[in-house]
């Protein structure tokens, strides 16, 4: 199965939000799951590996207000040709853009 994670900042990082990240796709990839994390590239993140699965990064405004919903607009694009089973959005703000990959029938 493949899963899409949404709107996280990058690795590593102290947040909580991208601890938890973390550990569940090193805990679902170790299961069988590819797993690939959409964050931004305003914090030094590069596409590739970072422990058991795969980070992809997108362009977003590094700005206090669009920051997140910029990176959860471009990453909701950027996963559009990709056939993910699930896309995972990691908070409310950013599930604004979960109608794209429903369009797509995705989950």
């Amino acid at each position: 199965m493949k899963i899409a994670y949404i709107a996280v900042k990058g690795f590593p990082m102290s947040g909580g939000i991208e601890k938890y990240t973390e550990e569940l796709a090193n805990h679902l990839s170790i299961m069988g799951y590819d797993i690939t994390i959409y964050c931004t590239r305003h914090y030094g993140n590069r596409d590739g590996m970072y422990g058991n699965f795969k980070v992809k990064t997108v362009p977003s405004f590094k700005h206090k207000f669009l920051e997140k919903m910029s990176l959860a607009f471009m990453a909701s694009i950027y996963q559009i040709p990709v056939k993910y089973d699930v896309v995972h959005y990691h908070a409310l703000g950013p599930s604004f853009f979960a109608f794209i990959p429903k369009l797509q029938r995705k989950k």
